[in-house]
């Protein structure tokens, strides 16, 4: 592949020092040959098509003028070759073309966008009724992508690199993807990448491949939106492969598991932890997400229903859930009846708090067996006490897990957990149902 610029006016005697001729950008790539002007001008007479710009010595030119188109040339030509990929026709190249000349070139209204994938990504965040984890995440892909141009910048010498949605290639998806995989490794060679950054939040350790295949997921979700915002785009995800994500055998408390953590005298425990084991116990018994948890109030309770609808695919299918509720779940309601007036349960509940109380509540109750999950950076099975890596989705887990033991219907199930017709989270309960053949078959043995 080469990117070389010229002139399509050829320099000649009569041509006057007041003559202007556009300079054009040309690549070849075998048969693939892309041309577009650029904003550039000069006078025939001072190009130099082998130096690509001005020749040696112009007397009317000063010496700033020509270092600065120079320079400008240079940067086109770079930028070209770190943005081409196969398959770019001559739109890619005039977009790139002008998104030099004027990075904010696509406007609405009188309102100038920045068609940068961070403030893309922000942008989709504040605009898109999200429940405020996803929001989070889409802004946390947002610093990593600043951090990565910045690295680009000082580290690899790209003057003023920046991911743009409306020239991004396949290859910067690739060094992007790189980039993330390995961002642990650049704490201690460049801190100054992390500056500002609380300690904790510093990437220490691999980002697991399925971690990474969920965020370029949601990269993806963001081009497509900005391209439907009327900002065109190179579709970059065309030629783009990430290995499949691969999720392990569901785990989840039995119901004698889930009783003694219901029934544990925690008299002499503080009231946050007895609130979140209320929470904890509830969320186990109606199914929900835990975002959905933290917006349920009396209001959605209708004789003995809970009724509600799912934030997550709330866009995608509309549909109300309607769960029965156990004589469980409608003791733990009575203990919070002063709260009927109130815009939700159980008042907030911090994640990492809420996460916390529910490990020490299965330490409380002897829920400590050991379970098969899946190591998330090698990708193979490791045995680990229940108790330390129990979470909220624990909750959703058991709901559905204890239901498929007794119903296999995953449509029955489905209309009382939320998940979208067909979903293929169930595929995963199938599992624990032929493990669980395989116990009853040893009773025998």
């Amino acid at each position: 592949m080469k990117v070389t610029a010229f002139l399509r006016q050829k320099s000649s005697a009569k041509n006057n020092v007041t003559d202007q001729a556009t300079v054009f950008f040309r690549v070849r790539d075998g048969k693939t040959d892309l041309k577009a002007a650029s904003e550039l001008t000069i006078n025939p007479n001072h190009w130099s098509q082998e130096k690509q710009g001005y020749k040696s010595r112009v007397a009317l030119v000063r010496e700033e003028k020509r270092r600065a188109f120079d320079n400008q040339v240079r940067e086109i030509t770079n930028l070209i070759s770190e943005r081409y990929y196969r398959g770019a026709g001559s739109e890619w190249l005039r977009n790139l073309l002008e998104s030099y000349h004027h990075p904010n070139i696509f406007t609405t209204g009188e309102t100038a966008i920045d068609t940068s994938l961070a403030a893309q990504a922000r942008d989709y965040a504040q605009k898109h009724d999200i429940v405020e984890s996803s929001a989070k995440t889409y802004c946390y892909i947002a610093a990593i992508v600043e951090r990565f141009q910045l690295y680009q910048r000082k580290v690899n010498h790209r003057k003023n690199f920046v991911l743009h949605v409306d020239s991004m290639t396949t290859a910067d998806l690739y060094e992007l993807k790189h980039y993330i995989a390995t961002e642990h490794t650049l704490a201690s060679k460049h801190p100054w990448l992390f500056e500002g950054m609380e300690t904790w939040r510093i990437p220490k350790s691999p980002r697991s491949a399925n971690t990474i295949y969920s965020l370029f997921k949601l990269i993806g979700i963001v081009v497509d939106w900005a391209k439907k915002q009327g900002i065109p785009t190179t579709s970059p995800f065309a030629g783009f492969e990430l290995s499949a994500p691969v999720y392990g055998i569901p785990y989840f408390l039995n119901l004698e598991e889930r009783d003694r953590i219901y029934a544990l005298d925690l008299a002499g425990c503080s009231a946050r932890l007895n609130r979140h084991r209320d929470a904890f116990m509830f969320q186990c018994m109606v199914g929900c997400r835990k975002g959905d948890l933290d917006r349920l109030s009396f209001q959605n309770i209708k004789d003995g229903i809970l009724e509600y609808m799912p934030h997550k695919t709330m866009k995608s299918s509309g549909r109300t859930v309607r769960v029965p509720l156990t004589e469980k779940a409608k003791a733990i309601l009575e203990k919070y009846e002063y709260r009927r007036r109130e815009k939700n349960l159980f008042r907030c509940l911090d994640d990492k708090q809420y996460n916390a109380s529910i490990r020490e509540l299965c330490r409380m109750a002897g829920v400590t067996r050991s379970v098969s999950i899946l190591d998330p950076k090698t990708r193979r099975e490791v045995q680990r006490p229940i108790c330390e890596i129990a979470s909220s989705h624990l909750a959703r887990r058991t709901f559905i897990g204890n239901l498929y033991r007794k119903v296999k219907d995953p449509n029955l199930i489905a209309s009382m957990s939320g998940h979208v017709e067909g979903s293929k989270a169930f595929n995963r309960y199938r599992a624990i149902d032929d493990s669980m053949k395989v116990e009853l078959v040893g009773l025998i043995s």
